[in-house]
C-alpha cells in the first residue's frame, strides 16, 4: 500500500476514536517517515537481477609491423575472428612497447604480438592487467632476430661492433637483451653518448634501415623484414643467424599474444572466440607457412623477393607449450631478474590464460 494510503487511513481512525494524546500523534509521525523511506528506497526489479556477461563482438586487436604478427594477419584475411561472430579491428603500432601501454589503458583488447619481456615486467607490478595466450620464438631453424651492419662492414659479431652505435627496437625487451649480449661478447653497453664500450639508440622499426644507410647508426638488432630489407635494397647485411637465440643459448622467445583481463573477465565467450581464431591461424602457419606469406604483403608492404626471403617466427599455442618451452621462457625472464629491470620473482605459468 503506498505510504500516503496508510497516512489516510490512521488519520481516519485517530478521528473516529477521537484520540487526542500527543505520544501518539507521535508514534503516527514516525510510522510516515518510515513508509516514506521505505517507499524511495525500495529496490528496483532491474537492479536486483545480477549483470550478465556483455560478451560484445566488437574487438580491437593491436599489432606491430614484423613478422611476428603473421597469425594475427592469417585470422583475419581468413575470417576466422568473422567466422566466430566478431567484428574485429586491427591497430597498428609502431613498437611493442607502444602496444603494452594501449593495451594496459584498454585501447585495445588483445595484443597479436607483443614483447615477452616487456609483459613479465608488466606483470611483476600487476599481474590482473592482461594474460598470455600464445608465444612464438627464433631460434636457428626460424632465424627472425637480425643483426645488420652495413653492406661494406667487415664485422661478423656483436663483438666486432665495439664503439659502434646499434638501434634497437623501442623498449625494455631490446635493452635487456642488448645489454645481455653485449656482456656475452665483453663489452659494455650503453645508450649512444654514453660510457661505454658498444652503444644503442632505440629507433622505431620503420626508421632502422634509413638510419642505417644514412650512417646515423652503424648497426642493427631486431626483428625481420628489417634485415631483409636491408639487404635488397643495398643497404645492409644480416651477421649471424638467430644471433639473439645464439647469444641467450635458447630459443628467443620474444613474442607473445596477449588479452586483457578485464575484458576477458566481461566477455567471457568472447575472449574464448578471439583466441579460438588465433588457435585456427596459428595451426595454418604450423601446418604450411609458406602459404601464409601471402598475408605480408598486405600489411607489412612486402613483396617479391623479400616475401619469399624473409625469416618466420615459429608458433606455440598455450596449450601446446612443453615443460623445455616453458623453462625456456622463464630463463628469459629470469634475465630480465637479474639485470634489476624486474624486481620480483615472476613465475610464467601464472602468465598464461586459462581458456
Amino acid at each position: 500500500m503506498h505510504p500516503f494510503c496508510v497516512f489516510y487511513s490512521i488519520i481516519f481512525m485517530f478521528q473516529s476514536f477521537k484520540v487526542k494524546s500527543i505520544s501518539l500523534l507521535a508514534i503516527l509521525a514516525l510510522i510516515i517517515v518510515g513508509a516514506v523511506v521505505f517507499y524511495n528506497n525500495k529496490p528496483s526489479s532491474i537492479s536486483s537481477n545480477p549483470a550478465q556477461p556483455n560478451n560484445r563482438t566488437k574487438i580491437k586487436i593491436g599489432y606491430v609491423g614484423v613478422v611476428q604478427s603473421l597469425a594475427t594477419f592469417v585470422a583475419q584475411e581468413k575470417g576466422y575472428f568473422k567466422d566466430a561472430g566478431l567484428e574485429a579491428e586491427l591497430i597498428k603500432f609502431e613498437s611493442p612497447a607502444l602496444i603494452q601501454d594501449s593495451i594496459i589503458s584498454g585501447n585495445i583488447d588483445v595484443a597479436g604480438t607483443a614483447g615477452t619481456g616487456i609483459a613479465a615486467i608488466v606483470f611483476s607490478k600487476d599481474p590482473n592487467q592482461f594474460k598470455i595466450f600464445n608465444t612464438s620464438f627464433a631460434d636457428k631453424t626460424n632465424p627472425s632476430d637480425v643483426l645488420v651492419v652495413g653492406k661494406d662492414d667487415a664485422a661478423n659479431s656483436l663483438a666486432e661492433l665495439k664503439g659502434k652505435t646499434v638501434a634497437l627496437v623501442p623498449g625494455p625487451q631490446f635493452k635487456t637483451v642488448f645489454g645481455f649480449m653485449a656482456k656475452q661478447a665483453g663489452l659494455k653497453a650503453s645508450e649512444a653518448g654514453g660510457n661505454g664500450d658498444i652503444f644503442y639508440r632505440e629507433l622505431a622499426i620503420p626508421e632502422q634501415v634509413p638510419a642505417l644507410k644514412s650512417g646515423q647508426i652503424q648497426a642493427i638488432l631486431g626483428l625481420d623484414p628489417v634485415g631483409t630489407n636491408a639487404e635488397i635494397l643495398g643497404v645492409g647485411k644480416k651477421i649471424g643467424l638467430s644471433p639473439i637465440s645464439t647469444s641467450l643459448g635458447f630459443p628467443f622467445y620474444g613474442s607473445s599474444g596477449l588479452i586483457n583481463q578485464k575484458f576477458a573477465r566481461e566477455n567471457p565467450e568472447s575472449a574464448k572466440k578471439v583466441i579460438q581464431a588465433f588457435d585456427k591461424a596459428i595451426t595454418d602457419v604450423q601446418a604450411n607457412p609458406n602459404t601464409q606469406r601471402q598475408y605480408l604483403e598486405k600489411y607489412l608492404g612486402l613483396k617479391e623477393p623479400a616475401l619469399s626471403k624473409v625469416a618466420l617466427q615459429a608458433y606455440k599455442k598455450s596449450d601446446e607449450l612443453k615443460q623445455t618451452d616453458i623453462q625456456d621462457i622463464q630463463k628469459l625472464i629470469d634475465i630480465f631478474v637479474a639485470e634489476g629491470v624486474i624486481k620480483n620473482k615472476v613465475d610464467v605459468r601464472d602468465m598464461m590464460f586459462k581458456i
